[in-house]
């Protein structure tokens, strides 16, 4: 599947729709080539904790 996306907000999107442990694959151009970039999204806890209610203190 190809998806094409345009700017970072496109790619963060993307991102965030993937699911931990998926093997996602990125083609960049860089100097005017194109790279093929095998990337595994794993799980971000730096945020897990925005789920919770204001009145419970983030986790450690």
């Amino acid at each position: 599947m190809i998806n094409r996306c345009r700017g970072v907000r496109a790619v963060m999107d993307r991102i965030a729709e993937s699911k931990p442990g998926q093997l996602v694959r990125l083609t960049v151009l860089r100097d005017g080539k194109r790279q093929e970039i095998p990337v595994t999204i794993e799980e971000d806890l730096r945020f897990q904790h925005l789920g919770q209610k204001a009145s419970e203190p983030p986790p450690p």
